[in-house]
């Protein structure tokens, strides 16, 4: 039956398609890598022309071609369908996969330059070395060169830098594009520019090549982490993976295999000392996309569309006419391959699947000995266990690559045969413990498949029995544990501040409370339970709830910080407890509302109750100070002159004539009523005060509003406060009586010192006039006795009570005349050390002491004093002379014991004379120290009664006292005095 006339115009078409689809098959096909020109084309084209070379042997029946154009030329090359293959930063290459819907990256560019391979990256940040610039913040707001902003290393990863530091990229420099990293160099070398952002290996090269000068440049290092030994070359940011190498999607599977097979085999060997090139596995780019979401820029800056929306929104309606092409293509290509193409197909599928997904995968099966062995990994797995190559983990057995026990406790060996015997082609998802060759743990998450015998299976050389997909969790577990640790840390925290915990979910009112929540009210949570913030109002003081309230709206509005209330809530008990009732937004709503909120409950009932005690206690202590003569008072000055009384009690007014509220922020009016002539004395002694931290004291006058002048009298302690202002704490009284009163006693003494001046001079005139007639008396007694010639025994009486008495009266005028002198004609008081004085004096008496046959022991420590030095020695000459001479008549010997020693309590010298002596009858002990006192008469012991008094007199100048003790007659004598203590200059005695 003969074809319609249609059907016969629809063959003939579709084999028109074909022989024209067949004959473009039979030229030489074409493929082109488009790298993008990061240097100049010349220099980008010599270091990459390895690469085109393998990829030629690889593909013998193509023409390939490099073309190395700037990123916005390779969108467009993109775009016109122009390039096969793409060679470009990590930054384009995820522009391009989202565009263009590629798959993932082939392989990872490695780099070789100094003799080391590089596939890592990093942004480098120079200026010059005169500029001084150390950190990244001393660039904000200078001007800064970078090849151009879609450039990896030349400037995304400096921005992500300064973005994570803080700042606005966008807005923290004056950018200026150049073009290249080598323009930026020349430009940083012509000072036309601050600072330059290039990629890492550039600053190298410039040195290697003689270009630029070493310290010419500094390297800026954004912080201490960036330093890694993984890259030696100089750099300022993290470290990203080098360059991508993708194919566009219309690439057959079978010229991707082949490509990717022959860069990953470019050894990279160094020709001539030159740059060369080679590839490594894919490597993970998620850390070039978190810079890139971070930062806004493509892909990321904007909604991504779909590929048919990008097709459609391309070619609009015409898409269609290709569409229908292919459908007929694929339609006839269907009837002539059939199941050969979906075998390839699948294969193809298959293998680009494993090999380059992004997780770990290994197909194993077991070998003669029963063990089961790796017969294919792919790219991810060798990066996650550290090989170089397959090699490295072919034939390698799983047990291997796992330590000796599991997490759970099992052996490794055991449990991997657990698994592999329940394996079937349903998934097994399991945990488990691997190490990587060089014996460092991984923790995966692992699924295993079991294959049965298929076709796909027939392909492959080898008869692999197991699929094994391995995802890397060693950090998030870490981070699972680490987050674990913290909320046991919190937990315990809570636990130890007995702080009650809730969260409030504003919208809706739901509210949970921690067991310590329902405990300060007196329940156990499950009793409380369901809890809503109603549970919360319920026990809340009805008279709280309002300032609540309010304050909540505050914080909800973003006018605090937080929320923060003291709140009574009833016990259920039936009385009131205090709590501080702490908490913040959590979360808001997109429309920006409170969503949840979370917080603390504290129990501040004891600390309630103390304030009230201590308010209770302040309200006491201000009737008290209002009881008191004077002012209580708080004095604060500040670093910048202001002063105020922020506490002073009601006795200010009578003080300063002002009350409490006048002064309590201003104190400048009480400085106005203090007296002119006194003003400085008191503010500097204010100033000495502040300065030294030193207790205040002044006495000064006030000219009170009322029209008196008083006198006051101030007494205050000073203390530092952490603004560095003082504060005085401090007392002032009315001392006006008190000055009044002084001033008549300082009158009176005075008076009474002009007084004694007269009377001791009038003392030393007539001691000293008086002997005179004395001496005319025993002159002519001795003249009227040779005149008389030989006299009767009553005249001799007569003229020897004549001679005596006049002797006895010359002796009582020299002694007067000693007393007289004590004070007058003395040396000057100075620093002496007093055992001086007590040698001294001993040296005078020493014919007595040998007369007497007397001891002399001298004890204890002798200190420094500031005295009269003859004055001293005349107070040990007549105390150590009496001891001499008041001996018993009984004893043969006289023991005399001289002491010195510290009264450390009164600060004073204490000496003391003790003798054996004949003693002093208690009821006498009163007259020894008064001028012509006797206790004995001339017959029994000689003397005028004047030496003790003159011993008194001297103590008493030096402003220390003298005494005696004495048990009674026959039982000696103990002469006691004190001195004041001398304080050296290191403040010791």
């Amino acid at each position: 039956m003969p074809l319609p006339a249609c059907l016969r115009s629809l063959i003939r078409g579709l084999l028109a398609a074909t022989l024209i689809l067949s004959q473009a098959a039979v030229a030489a096909p074409s493929t082109t890598l488009g790298v993008f020109a990061y240097r100049d084309v010349e220099t980008v084209r010599e270091q990459f022309a390895p690469a085109i070379e393998a990829m030629q042997r690889a593909l013998p029946r193509h023409q390939v071609h490099m073309q190395v154009l700037s990123l916005e030329a390779l969108d467009d090359a993109l775009e016109a369908g122009n390039i096969d293959f793409i060679l470009t930063n990590p930054r384009h290459f995820l522009a391009v996969r989202q565009q263009y819907n590629v798959s993932g990256a082939l392989a990872t560019l490695k780099a070789y330059q100094g003799g080391r391979s590089l596939s890592l990256l990093a942004g480098v940040i120079l200026a010059p070395a005169e500029a001084n610039i150390e950190t990244l913040a001393e660039l904000e707001g200078r001007i800064i060169g970078v090849p151009g902003k879609r450039f990896l290393g030349g400037f995304l990863t400096q921005a992500y830098e300064i973005h994570q530091q803080g700042y606005d990229p966008e807005r923290f420099a004056d950018y200026r594009e150049l073009g290249s990293h080598d323009a930026v160099m020349q430009a940083l070398l012509n000072g036309q520019i601050d600072a330059g952002f290039v990629r890492s290996g550039i600053l190298e090269d410039w040195l290697a090549s003689g270009r630029l000068a070493p310290n010419t440049l500094n390297v800026i290092h954004t912080h201490s982490l960036h330093s890694h030994t993984r890259l030696p070359l100089a750099h300022s940011t993290r470290l990203y993976p080098e360059w991508a190498l993708a194919a566009m999607p219309h690439v057959p599977m079978e010229d991707i295999r082949r490509v990717s097979n022959a860069l990953l085999q470019l050894d990279g060997v160094v020709p001539n000392g030159n740059n060369s090139v080679g590839f490594d596995p894919p490597q993970d780019y998620l850390s070039v996309e978190l810079a890139a979401r971070a930062l806004g820029v493509a892909p990321f800056a904007a909604t991504p569309q779909t590929l048919w929306q990008q097709l459609k929104s391309r070619f609009g309606t015409a898409i269609w006419l290709p569409i229908a092409l292919a459908a007929a293509c694929i339609l006839l290509l269907a009837l002539f391959i059939g199941l050969y193409i979906r075998k390839s197909r699948l294969f193809e599928r298959f293998t680009a699947l494993f090999y380059y997904s992004p997780s770990a995968k290994l197909l194993l099966h077991t070998d003669e000995q029963g063990r089961f062995v790796i017969a294919e990994s792919n790219y991810a797995a060798l990066s996650l266990f550290k090989a170089q190559n397959t090699d490295d983990l072919l034939g390698k057995d799983i047990i291997d690559l796992s330590p000796n026990t599991q997490p759970n406790g099992q052996s490794s060996i055991a449990r991997v045969r657990e698994l592999l015997t329940k394996a079937s082609q349903q998934r097994q998802r399991f945990i488990w413990e691997h190490k990587d060759l060089q014996g460092a743990p991984i923790l995966v998450e692992a699924v295993l498949i079991k294959f049965t015998h298929n076709t796909l299976l027939d392909v492959l050389h080898q008869k692999p029995t197991f699929l094994v997909a391995l995802h890397d969790i060693t950090e998030h577990e870490n981070a699972r544990i680490k987050l674990e640790e913290e909320r046991n840390a919190l937990q315990n925290i809570l636990w130890g501040t007995a702080a009650g915990t809730w969260e409030w979910n504003v919208q809706t009112g739901e509210t949970r409370f921690n067991e310590r929540w329902a405990e300060m009210v007196g329940y156990r949570l499950d009793e409380l339970g369901p809890t809503t913030i109603d549970t919360w109002m319920s026990f809340c003081h009805p008279d709280d709830l309002k300032r609540s309230e309010a304050l909540l709206t505050e914080h909800f509005e973003g006018k605090r910080d937080a929320y923060d209330f003291e709140a009574r809530m009833q016990h259920r008990d039936g009385h009131w407890i205090w709590v501080q009732d702490r908490g913040r937004v959590i979360t808001r709503t997109e429309a920006g509302e409170p969503l949840w909120v979370a917080g603390t409950h504290t129990d501040i009932t004891a600390r309630k109750e103390a304030e009230a005690r201590a308010n209770a206690a302040m309200d006491q202590t201000r009737k008290h100070a209002a009881l008191l003569p004077g002012m209580l008072y708080q004095f604060w000055h500040h670093p910048d002159g202001r002063s105020a009384f922020p506490y002073a009690s009601v006795g200010i007014q009578d003080i300063y004539g002002f009350t409490p509220e006048e002064v309590q922020e201003n104190a400048s009016a009480v400085f106005d009523v203090i007296a002119p002539e006194d003003v400085a004395a008191v503010a500097d002694s204010i100033s000495t005060s502040a300065t030294e931290l030193t207790t205040w004291r002044q006495t000064y006058r006030i000219n009170h509003p009322d029209g008196q002048q008083i006198w006051v009298e101030g007494i205050a302690t000073p203390e530092r406060l952490d603004d560095g202002s003082t504060m005085w704490h401090g007392y002032l009284r009315d001392v006006t009586d008190e000055h009044t009163t002084q001033l008549q006693l300082e009158q009176y003494r005075e008076s009474l010192e002009r007084s004694n001046k007269e009377l001791e001079h009038f003392a030393y005139a007539a001691s000293h006039d008086l002997r005179q007639p004395l001496r005319m008396v025993t002159s002519y007694a001795q003249l009227l006795e040779r005149h008389l010639g030989g006299l009767d025994e009553d005249g001799e009486m007569m003229l020897h009570y004549m001679r005596d008495g006049a002797k006895r009266m010359d002796d009582m005028l020299l002694s007067l005349l000693d007393y007289s002198r004590v004070g007058r004609k003395g040396q000057p008081m100075q620093d002496m050390p007093l055992k001086d004085a007590l040698d001294e004096a001993l040296h005078f008496l020493t014919p007595d002491i040998e007369q007497a046959n007397a001891a002399i022991k001298v004890t204890g420590d002798w200190p420094t004093v500031n005295a009269s030095p003859d004055e001293m020695t005349r107070l040990f000459q007549n105390l150590v002379s009496n001891a001499l001479k008041y001996c018993s008549p009984d004893s043969n010997a006289v023991d005399v014991t001289i002491d010195s020693k510290a009264l450390t309590d009164r600060q004073q010298w204490q000496i003391s004379v003790t003798d054996n002596g004949i003693g002093i009858p208690p009821d006498q002990i009163e007259r020894l120290f008064k001028v012509f006192q006797r206790l004995h008469t001339r017959e029994q012991y000689e003397g005028t009664g004047v030496g003790l008094a003159v011993c008194r007199k001297i103590v008493e100048r030096h402003g220390g006292q003298i005494w005696v003790e004495s048990e009674g007659e026959g039982k000696g004598s103990r002469f006691t005095l004190t001195l004041p203590m001398k304080l050296t200059t290191k403040g010791e005695t």
